[in-house]
This record gives C-alpha cells, sequence and structure tokens, in this order.
C-alpha cells in the first residue's frame, strides 16, 4: 500500500484519539470522546493490517489448515478474535454494578 496513504491513516488516527481525549474532560461530551477515541483506535489497528508484511508471520499454506484456505487466512483469526471479545466485554460490562467498574476495568486491562 502506497507509504503516503498509510501515513495520511495514520494521522486521521491521531486526530480521532486528541479529540477524543479533549471531549472527555466534560461530563456532557465524554461520551462523545469515547467515540472518537475508539474510532480512532479502529482505523490505527486497520492500518496496521493492511500494511505490508503484517501477516507474514502466519501460515497461508491451506494445507497446515487441512486444506481450508478459509482458515489459512489469518485477517480471518483476527476478526474472530476482535469480534469474540467484543461480544464478551459487552456482557460483562451489562451485567456489573456502578460499584463494581473499577474491577472490570482492571479486568480488561488485564
Amino acid at each position: 500500500m502506497n507509504d503516503v496513504l498509510i501515513k495520511i491513516l495514520y494521522m486521521i488516527s491521531c486526530i480521532f484519539f486528541i479529540r477524543g481525549i479533549k471531549l472527555l474532560g466534560k461530563t456532557a461530551t465524554a461520551r462523545k470522546g469515547n467515540f472518537y477515541s475508539a474510532v480512532g483506535m479502529l482505523v490505527a489497528v486497520v492500518t496496521v493490517l493492511i500494511q505490508k508484511d503484517v501477516m507474514s508471520a502466519w501460515s497461508t499454506d491451506a494445507a497446515t489448515w487441512g486444506g481450508n484456505p478459509f482458515l489459512s487466512n489469518g485477517y480471518v483469526w483476527i476478526a474472530v478474535a476482535i469480534l469474540l471479545g467484543t461480544i464478551i466485554g459487552a456482557i460483562w460490562s451489562k451485567k456489573v454494578q456502578m460499584t463494581g467498574m473499577p474491577e472490570l476495568v482492571a479486568l480488561f486491562n488485564g
């Protein structure tokens, strides 16, 4: 992929992060700031994944995966992991009471 486009995408990601952090300063705009920061992270992660040779460590040989070319695609495994983490995180965050929120944040951050 074009290096200029990669740099532009990283700059867009930075703008979203900076704007998101700025909006987190007030309770009225904190939800929007969280959203902007999440969009910035999404742009950054997608940019890293589309860069050249990021997936070179993954085996792209379909024979390794029982002849299934779908399973030999590293992007599929990354998408499955992100989707699984999103589902688990959404379920847990809906079940916890506000008094238990610090413990949940600590659990999510490892």
